[in-house]
């Protein structure tokens, strides 16, 4: 079970939330890590987001 090669595409957060609705995405891959963030810092980026600050890349 190779993981596929890396590729860059570009989603609106309300493209990303969509997508995890329409569970699209898998955000619990047998490979994913638990939550290490607390939940201040998850708040924290939500409101980064709602102020249109800059967002580092997100990998999948």
């Amino acid at each position: 079970n190779a993981l596929r090669p890396p590729r860059t595409t570009q989603y609106t957060a309300k493209s990303l939330f969509d997508q995890i609705i329409e569970n699209t995405i898998d955000l619990d891959p047998e490979y994913q890590r638990d939550v290490v963030w607390p939940e201040t810092k998850q708040s924290g980026l939500i409101d980064s987001i709602l102020r249109n600050y800059y967002i580092p890349p997100v990998i999948f």
